[in-house]
Parts: structure tokens; C-alpha cells; sequence
């Protein structure tokens, strides 16, 4: 079966359930995301083609799926699940940024680390870490509930977005990287395995360690050359690079994509 499916996020449910997390945490409403939080970072005909797949028929979304190539596919539930997605993670970033909650997880899909402004990539359509990252800087976050007192807008300096996916976040990077309040960090690999074909890039062959961001050094690359990198280079990787850039940048706000 392909591997982004509903079981995915019925799995993670699960396994928080029987590890006895799910009673240790406050669940947050989820809600939908409105057009001045997605269109912050997509342009406007992008998000109507993609809205479109909701109402359209079948032959227009293969057009779509033709369109975009990149392992995208839609159905009629796409892009609400999509708003559902954003608009959920926006919520808790509030609610954590407003200091209602000292931490946030949230279990969405589908996933929007490869989406672009204009672009579906690699299941993304929205994205959704990126759109968070903005609108606490921005000074645009907003509890949907709670008390009148905290139906007010909510900011933060700087974020730090960590991306430690086996692919390269590449929208994310994209829709920041000129961003001096937004640093990007991701942990990728690069090859699909320099030993049997040195030149096969992964997916989605981006994320070169030289590129540091328009305020430089805001943007970090770590991109493993070989598969199989465990606990041990991962622990290096933060002890080394992520934990002093991180204290050095001094982040108001830790966004895990």
C-alpha cells in the first residue's frame, strides 16, 4: 500500500493511546484555516486549482495530478483536509505562543514540508510549518477560542523550524529563505546510496549544505550522503551544529516538521 494513508495518523493515535500520552496531554479544537493565514504564503491561483479538486470532476483532477507530477494526488476530502491540517497547526501554535500551553504535537495530514508557493509537491499542498513560522513573526497569530482577553493577536521575534524528515523540506526552505527571522534547519539524505550510484539524488534532490539563507546562516543543511544514519550521528548532529546555532539565533518559537 502507498505509504501516505490514513493508518499513518490512525498509528501515531494509537501509539500515543498506549503509551499513556494521550491522557497526559489537553486536546485542542481543530479548525479550518481561513484565506488571510494560506494565502500569506501561496498565491491566489494556486489555492484555486487546489480548492477546485474538492467540487471538480474526476478528468480535472488527473489534470492536476499531471500538472504538479511530483507524487501528488487529490481526492474530493483534499483540500479540506488540507485547511483542517493548517488551520489545526495554527491553533496550537496560538495556544502555545499565548502561553496556554507550554508544548503542542500535532498529528495531522496530509504533510506540507515540500509544498511551494505555487506547487504541489511530494503529498503537500499546503504549508503548513511554514505558514505557522510567519504568522508568529508577523504578529498575526490568533486564538480562534478561548477568553476575549485572548482573542487578541500573538507574536514572537524569531523561530527556529526544525526539519528532520528523511527528505529535504524543500518548500519550507524555499517559502523562508529570505526570512532574517526564520531560521530553517534540516536533516536529510541527500543519495540514494553513493556506493551503488554516486549521482542518484533523493527525493527531492534539493537542500545543498551552501545554501545558508539570505541573512546568512539562516538557513542549515545537513544532508547524510548515505542511508542508515542512527541515534548516534543524529545526537552528533545536535550536540555539534543544531544546539549552539539554535542558542546563537535565540529563538522565541521551536517549530518540529
Amino acid at each position: 500500500e502507498h505509504p501516505e494513508r490514513p493508518e499513518r495518523h490512525a498509528a501515531i493515535v494509537a501509539a500515543m493511546k498506549a503509551g499513556g500520552y494521550e491522557d497526559r496531554c489537553v486536546r485542542v479544537p481543530s479548525r479550518l484555516a481561513v484565506a488571510d493565514e494560506y494565502l500569506l504564503i501561496h498565491s491566489a491561483s494556486y489555492v484555486a486549482a487546489i480548492e477546485k479538486t474538492a467540487t471538480a470532476t474526476r478528468q480535472y483532477r488527473s489534470r492536476i495530478v499531471r500538472q504538479f507530477e511530483n507524487d501528488v494526488y487529490v481526492n474530493s476530502s483534499t483540500w479540506n483536509s488540507a485547511l483542517l491540517a493548517m488551520g489545526s497547526a495554527l491553533e496550537a501554535t496560538a495556544s502555545v505562543v499565548a502561553g496556554r500551553h507550554a508544548h503542542a504535537v500535532c498529528v495531522i495530514r496530509p504533510p506540507g514540508h515540500h509544498a511551494c508557493s505555487r506547487k504541489a509537491m511530494g503529498f503537500c499542498f499546503l504549508n503548513t510549518v511554514a505558514t505557522c513560522a510567519k504568522m508568529a513573526t508577523k504578529g498575526e497569530l490568533r486564538l480562534d477560542r478561548g477568553t476575549p482577553s485572548e482573542r487578541k493577536l500573538f507574536a514572537v521575534e524569531k523561530v527556529l523550524i526544525l526539519d528532520f524528515d528523511i527528505h529535504h523540506g524543500n518548500g519550507t526552505q524555499a517559502i523562508t529563505y529570505d526570512d532574517p527571522n526564520i531560521m530553517y534547519f534540516s536533516i536529510h539524505r541527500g543519495f540514494e546510496s553513493k556506493r551503488r550510484c554516486p549521482t542518484a539524488m533523493f527525493y527531492p534532490g534539493t537542500g545543498l549544505p551552501s545554501e545558508v539563507g539570505a541573512a546568512r546562516g539562516s538557513n542549515v543543511n545537513v544532508r547524510w550522503s548515505e542511508p542508515g544514519m542512527g541515534d548516534a550521528e543524529y545526537g552528533e548532529v545536535w550536540r555539534r551544529l543544531l544546539i549552539p546555532v539554535a542558542r546563537d539565533f535565540a529563538p522565541g518559537l521551536i517549530l518540529i516538521s
